[in-house]
């Protein structure tokens, strides 16, 4: 046991596996909605797992990312006020590459980056409640994310406000979360499980008896899905007429899972949870979105053919260990969103 500890500390402080940067950059305050905030007058030089990256991020005096270090506090009024999760706040760039701040720099306008690690639309929702008032805006842009939002929101739906911390699970689901946090050596086997011949061996001795997870419902052909978009629709439109009310316009930008741009990172979800991958959609949330925003009168961009192009043409434009889009990836996005800001300015002048 000794021995086993003294290897996770080892690969821990050498590749940070698991990476807990999020400690040291996300508070929780009762007194904020929502409680959960990025720490204000952050200036920090943060690593990602197995060294993929390491990257500077610094916060203005109330926690909101900037666009470009030292700059001062966010203005009142923006051209655009930005709410999404850590694909909008950016994950392995620099302050100067996030989505927002290369749609700023294209512009020529400053931007608001309201968006923090891990927030749901519920989240983002309490959020805009808090924010715009203080920051009125020309377009309040939500950049949604197909492989949390969805099914976050669903998560959260029976509780009170819009919760910051997750529910509580079961035992067995607790020890995983602990470890995955935690330990070095339970991570690298859970990548290992993305080999048929590892998964197999798990599998064959009862080790591991998985189910879908939640986060892939909304790909499904079934009903599954039913309930989560429910949900997340209801939050939306609630967004939408708030904006609206505020005299600003509201864009979603569709931000699409590594796993329905990259079928190699597809293929290894499929051998280790061993489904059938005709029983998936994975295009499904692009069109429930768009009819949805045709439906409510939403401006909507979906950037999935962008970077699918990118993919098929052999650029990378999501890190290899990391999930999260890389600078190619944000580069691809903002460049498609600006061309959209351009080419559809008769946004609410401030």
């Amino acid at each position: 046991m000794a021995v086993l500890v003294a290897a996770d500390a080892v690969l821990k402080a050498v590749w940070h596996v698991p990476s807990d940067y999020l400690k040291k950059i996300i508070r929780y305050d009762p007194s904020l909605e929502p409680h959960k905030r990025l720490k204000p007058l952050l200036d920090l030089w943060l690593n990602g797992a197995y060294n993929e990256f390491r990257f500077r991020l610094t916060t203005d005096d109330e926690g909101f990312r900037r666009t470009a270090p030292g700059e001062p506090a966010s203005e009142k009024s923006c051209e655009a006020l930005f709410l999404g999760d850590s694909q909008t706040v950016g994950v392995g760039v620099n302050d100067p590459d996030t989505i927002p701040s290369l749609v700023a720099a294209k512009l020529g306008k400053n931007v608001l980056n309201t968006a923090c690690y891990g927030y749901s639309n519920r989240e983002e929702l309490a959020l805009y409640r808090s924010a715009a008032f203080s920051h009125p805006a020309r377009w309040t842009i939500l950049c949604f994310f197909a492989g949390n939002d969805p099914y976050e929101n669903f998560k959260q739906r029976k509780k009170e406000g819009f919760p910051s911390k997750p529910a509580r699970a079961g035992m067995l689901e607790n020890a995983k979360r602990f470890l995955k946090q935690r330990s070095s050596i339970y991570n690298l086997l859970d990548r290992f499980r993305r080999q048929r011949w590892f998964n197999a061996a798990l599998e064959s001795s009862g080790a591991v008896k998985d189910r879908i997870p939640g986060e892939l419902l909304i790909f499904k052909k079934d009903s599954s899905a039913g309930p989560i978009w429910e949900t997340t629709d209801k939050t939306l439109s609630t967004l939408s007429d708030e904006v609206a009310r505020n005299g600003s316009r509201f864009l979603i930008v569709f931000i699409p899972d590594r796993y329905q741009v990259d079928r190699d990172y597809w293929n290894q979800w499929v051998e280790k949870y061993r489904f059938h991958p005709d029983d998936f959609d994975l295009s499904a949330p692009n069109h429930h979105l768009r009819a949805f925003c045709n439906e409510k009168e939403i401006d909507f961009l979906d950037t999935t053919v962008f970077l699918k192009e990118a993919s098929q043409a052999g650029s990378r434009v999501y890190w290899s260990v990391d999930s999260h889009l890389n600078l190619a990836g944000n580069r691809l996005i903002a460049e498609a969103l600006s061309d959209y800001l351009k080419n559809h300015e008769e946004g609410r002048k401030i």
